[in-house]
């Protein structure tokens, strides 16, 4: 099975500069709700120093039996080039990141107190909207919108559950990521990313449950993930019961003795043992109807579940093959031990060296995660 990097190389609006398949070396990195990056090492001589501008994009694109893919359906962001010497030889060293980093460029720039900074919804449509108010037409500092040309945020779906929060000022990738992970507290998977829709063109997008296809145990596309199917490598298998509260009283509006309270109990984690009763108190000062009290502590209650976690890595052969069996952001069906868990891939690591006939070999490192 041979396996064939290129690297289209754009300028920062996204126009054809070169293809580059001749490097030595490339290390690339996709990461859920983290920005990924990507190293290219090759001759000096394919590029005078100077060539380089910051935000050229690349395009990294695999091809392995006929199967074409974009690694992390995303352009690459140059922000670092070395030249150097080692060896007698003379290299090339280009570093950049996934569209993700756009985010990492820009904070919530309105005062506490505003609309821009204090929402109350769910939570992808509360991601969207920072993103709309940040980097677009919504912004009202018109030089910081971006051109739809090269930038859109995709329609809110309102698919999470939703969320409270007051964020002015905040960096804009270190607040998403803290909503994403508000909601998974919640019970939500949600995952944003920044995607390549075409040649120096993204889109903001969010995805809620998974960011890939279906694989689990209960679809119709299972993939079985195992050690007896000789494609599950560095399993491990948890019972956390550290942070457990299981009996949670949350408190409303009132003072003292007159404070509306409500309790939720989860009784077969409580019967657990003798000694297993683990108590919280939370509060939620919206309000003083105890039903809605008692929701809010149950949510508390499976926020602060005892879990029990998967995780490994797959091993890259035949039926489990990267880009088509399985892909970044899928869910897998994980078993171990006797215990099945279906696991996000929520990063994948590749590697690739080319030897002095120009050839490609390649090794991934692809991270699973589940709990239950």
């Amino acid at each position: 099975m041979t396996v064939n990097y290129t690297i289209r190389l754009l300028s920062h609006l996204g126009d054809h500069i070169d293809w580059i398949d001749d490097f030595t070396a490339l290390d690339w990195g996709v990461a859920e709700n983290e920005v990924g990056d990507a190293t290219i090492t090759m001759p000096q001589s394919r590029f005078d120093f100077n060539s380089w501008q910051p935000d050229q994009i690349m395009e990294i694109w695999r091809t392995k039996d006929g199967d074409k893919q974009l690694i992390g359906k995303t352009g690459w962001l140059i922000r670092k080039w070395r030249y150097y010497e080692d060896g007698g030889e003379s290299y090339a060293e280009i570093n950049a990141f996934d569209a993700k980093d756009l985010l990492n460029r820009r904070i919530v720039a309105y005062p506490a107190g505003t609309v821009a900074t204090a929402k109350n919804m769910r939570a992808d449509d509360l991601m969207k909207e920072v993103i709309r108010e940040n980097y677009g037409g919504t912004a009202t500092d018109t030089a910081r919108q971006l051109s739809t040309t090269y930038f859109t945020v995709q329609a809110n779906s309102s698919l999470a559950g939703t969320v409270s929060k007051e964020f002015s000022r905040q960096n804009v990738l270190s607040l998403l990521k803290t909503v994403a992970d508000n909601a998974k507290d919640n019970g939500d998977y949600l995952v944003f990313d920044v995607e390549r829709t075409d040649h120096g063109q993204f889109e903001f997008r969010t995805f809620f449950g998974m960011r890939g296809i279906d694989r689990s145990s209960d679809s119709d596309n299972r993939k079985i993930i195992s050690v007896e199917a000789g494609n599950l490598a560095k399993p491990s298998l948890t019972r956390d019961h550290t942070t457990e509260k299981n009996t949670v009283y949350c408190g409303g509006q009132g003072i003292e003795a007159e404070r509306a309270v409500g309790t939720a109990i989860d009784t077969a984690a409580v019967g657990k043992s003798y000694w297993n009763r683990c108590e919280d108190w939370t509060m939620n000062n919206l309000t003083d109807t105890v039903a809605t009290l008692e929701d809010t502590a149950r949510e508390e209650t499976y926020r602060q579940r005892a879990k029990t976690i998967m995780t490994g890595e797959i091993i890259d052969s035949e039926g489990t093959r990267f880009g088509v069996d399985y892909g970044y952001g899928d869910i897998v069906s994980v078993s171990y031990l006797g215990v099945t868990v279906d696991c996000h891939i929520d990063a994948i690591i590749g590697r690739v060296r080319a030897n002095t006939n120009g050839q490609q070999q390649e090794i991934l490192t692809t991270r699973l995660r589940g709990e239950l």
